[in-house]
């Protein structure tokens, strides 16, 4: 007899190709291949079984081999990111220079970073506003904050130091002190009050520099490196004082469109009481004769107080109610039904018909 190799059927879902794999070798069959189509009409946990002649037949998996073969799979290589002196943890204040088209990225210790153009974070900083600063964590995160510890005035305050030496020997000296005006303080649920207590703050500082720079001018003890620093510096807390006047006047609008209007006290509803006839067929049951009379009758209801106009259908249900002798919360009078007759049982009211309903 002919021997014949048994394979295992695997298809990659992605690509459509099938992949048969036996102990001994492996087989690719794309759809170019006669049997394709072939394959896939097979049900799945089938086994492919090929003679030496090229005669391909299919049968179950008697012989567990799905389970003998288990088909290889190559994991993929992680690929290894080297970390740049650019993606260097830490917090960052930011600069664009126009004449080089870069950003400059500096920290508390004076070291810089350049972020040109081919950089991937160069448009992300584009986006972000003046005065932000940026973080880099230790796995390459970017993100960015306010300037809660008052790294620009730290940083500003470095620097001039180390250029202006008139600065120095008129002895103004620039205190490193945390930036008051991204301070979150205790009362921070307020946040409207912060805001106020900001700007007031920042304009007296204001005042305060205006004087200490055209305190130098009437001295005529200056350097122009210096007032023009100290202009710079009243320019920023302008911008920043208009900011946070903007943020104040959003803050306003954004109470007045979430404050919840007072809640109107109901209206009270007039309640009234009314009156309506209908015609019935009465009828009850003799105790001698066992027999059914009949009889025509009017029927006049009338309601107790009620907030609007009752419907046919619950005067019909009222009147239900008084003839099974139930007490009727919402009825004050119903008269023209003598169903309790002498000898009688069993009263009934049937063919109920309203000829009219007004207010009492």
């Amino acid at each position: 007899m002919a021997s014949s190799t048994a394979y295992i059927i695997m298809l990659d879902a992605k690509t459509g190709v099938f992949t048969l794999i036996s102990e001994k070798d492996e087989l690719t069959i794309d759809k170019s291949h006669k049997k394709y189509e072939w394959l896939k009409g097979q049900e799945a946990g089938r086994i492919v079984k090929i003679s030496e002649k090229g005669r391909w037949n299919s049968s179950r998996d008697y012989n567990n081999l799905y389970q003998s073969i288990k088909p290889k799979r190559k994991a993929p290589k992680k690929q290894k990111i080297a970390k740049t002196n650019k993606d260097k943890a830490g917090a960052y204040c930011f600069s664009f220079d126009e004449k080089k088209n870069h950003f400059l990225l500096i920290d508390s210790k004076g070291t810089q970073v350049q972020i040109n153009s081919a950089h991937k974070k160069f448009e992300w900083l584009q986006s972000q506003d003046t005065g932000r600063i940026i973080k880099i964590s230790e796995k390459g995160r970017w993100n960015s904050s306010k300037d809660y510890d008052g790294l620009y005035d730290e940083i500003n305050s470095s620097l001039s130091k180390k250029k202006s030496s008139v600065e120095r020997s008129v002895k103004i000296k620039v205190k490193k002190s945390k930036s008051i005006e991204t301070k979150p303080t205790k009362s921070n649920t307020n946040e409207l009050a912060n805001l106020k207590d900001t700007v007031h703050h920042l304009k007296d500082k204001l005042d305060k520099r205006e004087k200490e720079w055209r305190g130098l001018l009437k001295a005529k003890k200056f350097d122009k490196s210096v007032i023009n620093q100290l202009k710079k510096e009243v320019s920023n807390r302008n911008k920043k004082i208009e900011l946070l006047e903007n943020q104040i006047t959003q803050l306003k609008k954004s109470k007045s469109l979430t404050s919840k209007p007072k809640p109107s006290k109901p209206k009270k509803v007039e309640k009234k009481q009314w009156e309506a006839r209908f015609t019935v067929t009465e009828s009850a049951i003799n105790i001698y004769s066992k027999k059914r009379s009949k009889k025509t009758k009017r029927v006049k209801i009338t309601t107790k107080p009620l907030e609007k106009k009752p419907s046919e259908r619950f005067l019909k249900q009222q009147l239900k109610l008084q003839v099974a002798n139930n007490y009727n919360y919402n009825v004050q009078i119903i008269s023209g039904l003598h169903y309790a007759y002498h000898n009688t049982e069993c009263p009934k009211i049937s063919n109920i018909i309203l000829e009219w309903i007004r207010e009492y």
